[in-house]
């Protein structure tokens, strides 16, 4: 008698987008992104949204974690806002909602990696306590390119008042800074690789919070794979 055990591995593509809450333009990416996750299957994507230090230098996210957010600004040398990357190769317009979707189909149809994430969390005593696990069913090319990111992104910001110039009250997708290391931790060869993290919580709504990984080759910026939890 053979078994054979087939394991479907869930793709999910990442939209990395950048914000500032005096960016003018940004009101209608923010619409797309919103209109975008009303369409898509929530099992095929994650959206990150990170705000950068322009127009405005005091937008109020960019402030809770500026140095993870000019990291990744510097890393695809951005100097326009809005700004959106999807699986990390593809600047779209933000601003015209058919592009993103167009690239988006285009980005999902080619992930085809043969690696999975398995992310856990919990919020113990002011700590949040992370758990990653890499399983690697096929080589990968470039190892020594690959590093694994994870991010806090919380949902539903209200504010009374618009905390910029753009009249913006209502955020989604906020990047609120890396648990891990900002550069990314290195990958190894193995067929399965564990990540342990521990990082006091903010001030954030830990109930509509979650924490995206994702797999990134620093040498040529795609994404190979991404979770959410």
């Amino acid at each position: 008698v053979s078994i054979a055990l087939k394991m479907e591995i869930r793709q999910r593509v990442l939209l990395e987008a950048f914000a500032n809450v005096s960016c003018l333009p940004c009101i209608e990416a923010a619409h797309n992104l919103h209109l975008f996750r009303q369409s898509m299957p929530e099992d095929d994507f994650a959206i990150i949204e990170y705000y950068a230090n322009w127009p405005s230098p005091n937008d109020p996210f960019y402030k809770a974690a500026p140095q993870d957010v000019m990291q990744r600004v510097m890393y695809y040398k951005l100097t326009t806002l809005p700004a959106l990357r999807i699986a990390g190769v593809s600047g779209v317009d933000a601003t015209r909602y058919e592009d993103i979707d167009n690239v988006f189909d285009a980005a999902y149809a080619a992930q085809t990696a043969r690696t999975a994430i398995s992310l856990d969390r919990q919020l113990r005593d002011g700590e949040l306590l992370v758990d990653v696990q890499i399983y690697r069913f096929a080589p990968l090319e470039e190892m020594e390119n690959l590093r694994l990111f994870v991010a806090v992104v919380e949902d539903g910001i209200r504010f009374d008042e618009p905390p910029g110039s753009n009249g913006l009250k209502d955020f989604d997708f906020v990047f609120r800074g890396f648990v891990n290391n900002r550069q990314g931790d290195a990958l190894t060869g193995d067929e399965q690789q564990s990540f342990h993290y521990a990082a006091p919580w903010g001030n954030f709504d830990y109930a509509n919070s979650y924490l995206v990984a994702f797999i990134q080759n620093m040498a040529t910026k795609k994404i190979i794979q991404s979770t959410v939890n």
